[in-house]
């Protein structure tokens, strides 16, 4: 599954373009970067139709959605546009969201619309202990078993990797919608927008996987 759907022509959707950089809407299902199994990824494609003049395609990356997800990416179209594209990102000058689908209705604890709801979750994660290389919500009783784990481990790569103190994580949380699948009543289903504060592993889906959804 790692590997990625293949992909041909058609999955290259260009949203924008200029001299500078390009912006294609990735489809879900297919890699952004090359992965295992050396499938083509939306990468390739950029690089054989917009990398004329760049050698390497790694140097047209910008930063990356995973498999499952469709969204926007930004590649860049010279070394020189990527180190300011990059420094954006870290300097926190570009704002990304999200939006997913849950199942269930979140309360509203009595807003009249579910417009007006907006919240934080704010819980830092670790690194699950027991399905690495997962994320988890870090909890008291998870972090002394993940402190026991650690003595029973012989190799000292994973050490390092459970051993890693759990980090703040905040991520804005806002409703769109909220509906029924088909109409039915016994399908509840809630859209939300997600601002990753923070940007850990698996953030998002831990968070709300967290609250309940």
């Amino acid at each position: 599954k790692k590997a990625g759907r293949l992909l041909d022509t058609l999955d290259l959707d260009v949203v924008y373009e200029d001299e500078y950089l390009v912006v294609v809407n990735k489809p879900p299902g297919v890699l952004t970067v090359p992965g295992v199994n050396c499938n083509p990824s939306i990468l390739d494609f950029v690089h054989q139709k917009y990398g004329t003049t760049v050698s390497d395609p790694a140097t047209m990356i910008v930063h990356r959605l995973d498999m499952d997800t469709s969204g926007l990416v930004v590649f860049a179209r010279s070394p020189q546009v990527a180190k300011k594209l990059h420094a954006q990102f870290r300097d926190k000058e570009t704002t990304k969201f999200y939006e997913c689908l849950v199942m269930g209705h979140i309360p509203l604890f009595g807003a009249k619309s579910v417009h007006d709801i907006q919240f934080h979750a704010d819980l830092p994660l670790q690194r699950d202990h027991e399905h690495p290389p997962f994320m988890r919500v870090s909890t008291p009783k998870s972090e002394q078993a993940a402190m026991a784990a650690v003595d029973a481990l012989q190799q000292h790569g994973w050490k390092k990797l459970v051993c890693k103190r759990p980090k703040p994580s905040q991520t804005a949380i806002s409703i769109v919608e909220q509906g029924f699948c088909h109409g039915d009543s016994s399908l509840p289903f809630t859209r939300l927008r997600l601002k990753p504060i923070t940007g850990r592993t698996h953030q998002l889906r831990v968070h709300c996987a967290a609250l309940g959804y």
